[in-house]
C-alpha cells in the first residue's frame, strides 16, 4: 500500500477501488491507516538518516509547490531578519547528502517552508567544522543560514537551459549549447573512467574551465556589445551565467563538487507524480507520513536496496529498530538481520 501510494503514485481511494475489484473490502481510510503504521515504524530510520546527513559533506537540494488543505498560512519568522512573516506558500523540499562513507540519503519535507529551510533544519546539529559544499539552483533562499561558511555551487544544467530555450533562433545560443556539450562530455568521461574526486577536479580545471571561461568572454562581449537585446531571452541567459559564474564553475575548482543538480530533480518527480494523481495532503500529519515514507523509499532505491524487503524488515523488527535505528540503514539492515539470525534475537 506505501509503495503504491508514494512510489507509483496510486492514490488512497484508487487503490480502494482496486480491492474492490479483486474481491477484497479495504477502505481508503484503512490504507492511510496502514500507511500511517508502516512510518511510524520507519520514523526512527528517518530521524537517524538527518542526524548522519547534518555531517555530510556534498548536499543537492531542490523544491516544488505542494498543497495542504489545512495549512492556510502562518508567521514564520525570516531566517535572517528574525521578523515574522505571513506565509502561505507549501512546499515539498526534497535533500540528497553524500555520507563521507559513500552512502547517499535523502530527505523529504512538506510543510510552509522551502529548500532553505529544509537544509538549515538538517544542518542545525551539525558538529563538523568543515564547510558543507551544496549544489543547488540560483535562488538565494536555497542557501542555509545557521553555518557560517559553506560553498554554493550552481546547477549548470539551468544556465544552458536559459540559452536552450533560444536554440535554433539565435545563432550565439547555438555557440553556448555545443560549449556545454563538451562539458558534458568530459563529465561523462570522468565518470566512465571511475575518477576520484580529485582527479575528476583536476580533470574538469584542465579541460572544462578553459570552456566556462570561453563561454563567460562571449557573454561579457555580447552584453557589453549592441548586438543582442539584454532584455531578450539570450541576452538574460547571459545576464545568468554572468551572476552565477562562480558558483556553475564550481565543478572545476571543488572536488566532488557537482556539474548539475539533475539528480534531484529527478527523484523530486516523486513528489509531483503523487501530487499529479492526489492534488493534496489533507493535514500536516498525512504531509509527515509522506515524507518518511518518501524518504525511506527513495534512499533505499538509491542504495540499490529491495524497498518491499527493507519495509517489511524494519516492520517486523520494529522494536529494534527503535532501540537501534543505526542499525537499520538501507545499507546495513540486511547484515544486521544475519547478526540477529545467528543469535536467535528476532523481537517478539
Amino acid at each position: 500500500m506505501a509503495i503504491f501510494k508514494f512510489l507509483t503514485g496510486v492514490p488512497y481511494f484508487r487503490q480502494q477501488s482496486l480491492q474492490q475489484v479483486l474481491g477484497f473490502a479495504v477502505a481508503a481510510s484503512t490504507i492511510y491507516d496502514q500507511c500511517f503504521k508502516v512510518a511510524q515504524d520507519c520514523k526512527p530510520v528517518v530521524e537517524h538518516m538527518m542526524k548522519l546527513a547534518a555531517e555530510a559533506t556534498h548536499f543537492a537540494l531542490d523544491d516544488t509547490t505542494n498543497r495542504i488543505l489545512d495549512e492556510t498560512g502562518k508567521e514564520i519568522a525570516d531566517r535572517r531578519t528574525k521578523k515574522p512573516r505571513y506565509r502561505t506558500g507549501v512546499y515539498t523540499s526534497v535533500l540528497s547528502a553524500i555520507l563521507d562513507t559513500g552512502q547517499t540519503v535523502i530527505l523529504f519535507k512538506t510543510n510552509i517552508g522551502h529548500a532553505g529551510e529544509w537544509i538549515d533544519e538538517i544542518l542545525a546539529t551539525r558538529q563538523s567544522t568543515a564547510p558543507p559544499i551544496l549544489m543547488s539552483d540560483a535562488l538565494n533562499r536555497n542557501q542555509p543560514s545557521v553555518v557560517s561558511e559553506f560553498i554554493w555551487t550552481k546547477c549548470n544544467a539551468h544556465a544552458r537551459r536559459e540559452f536552450y530555450e533560444s536554440w535554433g533562433t539565435v545563432p550565439q545560443a547555438d555557440w553556448v549549447i555545443e560549449q556545454y556539450a563538451i562539458i558534458w562530455k568530459n563529465d561523462t568521461h570522468c565518470n566512465d573512467e571511475k575518477m576520484s574526486a580529485q582527479e575528476r577536479q583536476r580533470y574538469h580545471h584542465a579541460h572544462s574551465l578553459p570552456v566556462m571561461e570561453s563561454i563567460r568572454a562571449q557573454c561579457q562581449a555580447w552584453s557589453d556589445g549592441d548586438e543582442i537585446e539584454t532584455n531578450s531571452g539570450f541576452g538574460q541567459g547571459c545576464t545568468y551565467f554572468l551572476n552565477h559564474y562562480d558558483g556553475l564553475s564550481g565543478f572545476c575548482h571543488v572536488p566532488g563538487a557537482m556539474l548539475d543538480n539533475n539528480y534531484v530533480e529527478q527523484i523530486i518527480k516523486m513528489i509531483i507524480l503523487v501530487r499529479k494523481n492526489s492534488l493534496f495532503y489533507k493535514t500536516q500529519n498525512g504531509a509527515d507520513v509522506g515524507d518518511i515514507l518518501t524518504s525511506i523509499l527513495a534512499t533505499a532505491i538509491h542504495n540499490n536496496v529491495n524497498v518491499f524487503d527493507y519495509l517489511l524488515a524494519l516492520q517486523k523488527n520494529r522494536f529494534d529498530v527503535g532501540r537501534n535505528a543505526h542499525r537499520w540503514m538501507p545499507w546495513n539492515y540486511q547484515h544486521t538481520l544475519e547478526t540477529l539470525s545467528n543469535k536467535d534475537e528476532f523481537p517478539a
